[in-house]
């Protein structure tokens, strides 16, 4: 009888020529769904990669998307060699009716706070949001959003990467350098969306951190421009730490595998990984409970031990292989 291949071994190997004949994916489906090889899986993935591009078209985010990754660093800082390599990848764009990628420079500023010596790796499959984070000089918050003085606001998000950066705001009051709003906001003052209103209110601005560009001119900020599912993580060293939040929902299963599957790959032995699951209606369900091909049993076998839920959402695990 055929020795049992673990998923790892199966999945990650799948062009080779040792395969075994068609196995059925463990604890993922019913007795009775038919038998699939993950040579035919690994393939098909790849011609998904090719056929159907991860969408440009879902980078909404906000400012407080940082919070969750800037707590796990500080709670796991003891952990973290002194020069960690982080990989964020879906770098968002549309933040808080500002068109810019503010989240990398929040984990950025907080790892400079913590003194330590980061190494970046930022993948993105839009080429104007890497161009955005390569060419940013200035970030942006909209005044009449200030206002949000809850623990994961706005208010103390801005305040939080001010600090950490060690940058003074100041207040504008008309268009600036690399300031764009959401597409919906005209100059038009009656318009409800109306940039003059919000530049009567205000809007703050603060330089990127000297830090941060310091380390893209010495190449320790890697930009790759590509689908994660294919994207050659080789450029980089192994990573220590890796977020991929609000993104795994837009990519079909067999995406959301070759995925993982390349982010686990670079990812060192305690590592830890943070992802998420937000496929609401059913589209493109990754968790188990969600209908999602990603169970417990699929988890260990592709070497991730589960840390804790971060909320009804996301989780974390670290990597014990």
């Amino acid at each position: 009888m055929e020795s049992k291949r673990s998923f790892w071994n199966i999945f990650t190997r799948g062009n080779k020529s040792d395969l075994p004949t068609p196995v059925s994916i463990p604890d993922a489906a019913p007795s009775s769904a038919p038998q699939i090889s993950w040579r035919e899986l690994h393939n098909q993935a790849l011609i998904e990669a090719e056929s159907h591009p991860q969408s440009d078209k879902c980078d909404d985010t906000s400012m407080a998307r940082a919070n969750k990754t800037i707590r796990i660093l500080t709670e796991f800082r003891a952990d973290l060699p002194s020069i960690p390599n982080v990989l964020i990848v879906g770098l968002g764009y549309s933040t808080n009716d500002l068109q810019i990628s503010i989240n990398v420079h929040r984990i950025a500023a907080h790892l400079q706070e913590q003194h330590l010596d980061y190494k970046m790796t930022l993948v993105d499959y839009d080429p104007k949001i890497i161009q955005d984070v390569q060419e940013r000089k200035f970030l942006y918050c909209i005044q009449k959003l200030y206002t949000e003085d809850t623990e994961d606001g706005i208010n103390n998000a801005w305040q939080k990467y001010l600090g950490d950066a060690d940058v003074k705001e100041e207040v504008v009051h008309s268009h600036q350098p690399q300031l764009t709003f959401a597409s919906y906001y005209s100059d038009n003052q009656d318009d409800f969306y109306s940039t003059e209103r919000i530049f009567k209110k205000g809007i703050r601005k603060a330089p990127v951190s000297e830090i941060f560009l310091q380390k893209m001119a010495k190449n320790e900020i890697i930009f790759i421009c590509d689908d994660i599912a294919t994207a050659d993580l080789d450029q980089s060293e192994p990573h220590d730490y890796v977020e991929i939040i609000n993104l795994l929902y837009l990519l079909p299963a067999p995406k959301q595998q070759l995925a993982l599957n390349n982010i686990i790959s670079h990812l060192k032995v305690g590592g830890l990984i943070l992802l998420d699951d937000i496929s609401y209606f059913g589209i493109n369900p990754l968790f188990a409970e969600k209908n999602g091909w990603f169970t417990s049993a699929i988890a260990k076998e592709m070497g991730l031990e589960f840390i804790r839920d971060m909320n009804h959402e996301s989780r974390l695990y670290k990597k014990f292989i």
